[in-house]
């Protein structure tokens, strides 16, 4: 018989025991099965030491407090991510070091909106940094916390310094320039990162738990280009991948991002600028920040949602873009992507401009014309800026200069950041053939 009323030993290690038992099937064994039969899934990408320490920026600052980084099975959770989560979608977070555990990122609170897909949403860094330095410079509404700290003003912009364009009424009497520090940079590395992997081809998503009505549908019937087709709930579509930047009244933010109102290329009666602009993304403004691509991400239905909404909105009265239309000049983009020979170039000869004297006269091309590939790459100009974006054009001239017989592989890219110390080197290039 136990006696563990006179047996203190006995009850301590009887008691000991038990706890030990507990501990490894309740606790060791689950963690040990999950380490040993989870991992990310195909197609994610490797993280770097940049993101795993902006990771720890985000834990540091409070971040998990308000935001979280898991989508439910449940229907209210759609607009954050494209299917629920799964085990593998966090298989890549592994312990800090022998004293810390592995940090949970998950959250228990949505006081801020979830951040699942964030870096599929809002991929702009532009757009995080004044987030992050001031909210309402974005969102007049938010409730976040600014994070000054994490920035500091300088007298001198460095060469990769991303300084952020704010008005007067942010700047609290600052006249430096305003620009992010590691940290900062660390954690919008994060944030950009954040992105749901599909799954592997044949694998079936887990789904969500049905229980609101389909959104209502809107019929393009007004006359436009194209036919006339059902779209999505342009409202609804701007709301979740345009408003952030260009906000809720069209009006934009001034240094940062463009207003919508009033806008000639939303106006305008071809709307084939502002689709192509949605498509491929815009980059040939200085004073603003980079647009990206949202061809791969939306359907020709979605765009042409958002880009009939925006040319009816805000006193915007132009005609509304139907599917078939975005889908003709999606095409038309696709081709275009492919090698142009020197017959096509010769042929859109009168639809030309000419190159940037230097360019052309480092190769001994003066007169030759710079292919201008989209419409929105009209706009480019000679700006330093895109030259990089003429590259490609660069080796069109060439191979009709040289009578077809130029290739991309004679010409390598050589990053001269000298002749524009304020963008990172990829925003310049110049053009040098290799010795034979």
């Amino acid at each position: 018989m136990l006696n563990f009323h006179k047996n203190h030993r006995l009850l301590v290690g009887t008691a000991g025991g038990i706890f030990l038992f507990l501990s490894l099937l309740i606790a060791v064994n689950p963690a040990y099965t999950v380490q040993e039969n989870n991992a990310p899934l195909p197609g994610s990408l490797p993280t770097n030491a940049e993101i795993t320490a902006g990771m720890h920026v985000f834990i540091e600052e409070g971040c998990v407090a308000c935001h979280t980084q898991q989508v439910r099975n449940i229907d209210m959770d759609k607009m954050w991510g494209g299917r629920p989560g799964i085990p593998a979608d966090y298989a890549w977070r592994h312990r800090i070091d022998n004293l810390r555990a592995t940090p949970s990122t998950l959250g228990t609170e949505r006081t801020g909106p979830d951040l699942t897909e964030i870096g599929e949403r809002q991929p702009s860094e532009a757009w995080h940094y004044l987030h992050l330095f001031n909210p309402r410079t974005v969102v007049k509404e938010s409730i976040m916390p600014a994070h000054p700290w994490l920035f500091r003003s300088v007298a001198t912009v460095g060469q990769y310094d991303n300084e952020l364009t704010l008005s007067d009424e942010y700047r609290a009497g600052d006249r430096g320039h305003i620009v992010p520090t590691e940290k900062a940079r660390q954690l919008v590395a994060y944030l950009v990162s954040l992105k749901q992997v599909d799954l592997p081809g044949g694998t079936t998503a887990p789904a969500f738990i049905e229980y609101k009505k389909a959104p209502p549908t809107v019929a393009a019937t007004l006359s436009g280009p194209g036919s006339a087709t059902a779209l999505p709930d342009g409202a609804a579509l701007y709301s979740t991948h345009c408003q952030a930047c260009h906000q809720a009244s069209g009006e934009g933010l001034k240094g940062a991002f463009p207003p919508l109102k009033g806008s000639a290329a939303v106006n305008d009666p071809n709307p084939e600028l502002l689709v192509q602009i949605i498509l491929q993304g815009y980059n040939a403004r200085e004073e603003y920040a980079v647009m990206l691509a949202f061809g791969a991400k939306l359907s020709d239905n979605e765009i042409a949602a958002i880009a009939t909404h925006e040319r009816s909105s805000w006193g915007n009265k132009a005609t509304p873009v139907t599917a078939d239309f975005v889908k003709k000049i999606r095409e038309t983009i696709n081709r275009s992507a492919g090698n142009i020979t020197a017959t096509a170039t010769r042929k859109r000869h009168e639809n030309l401009l000419p190159f940037n004297s230097r360019l052309a006269s480092d190769h001994g091309l003066a007169g030759l014309p710079d292919l201008r590939q989209t419409p929105a790459q009209r706009l480019c100009g000679n700006h330093p800026r895109h030259r990089s974006r003429r590259r490609f054009r660069l080796l069109d001239a060439l191979r009709l200069h040289c009578g077809g017989r130029a290739d991309a592989s004679a010409f390598r890219p050589v990053y001269d950041p000298a002749r524009n110390p304020r963008h990172v080197p990829t925003k310049t290039t110049t053009l040098h053939r290799l010795a034979p």
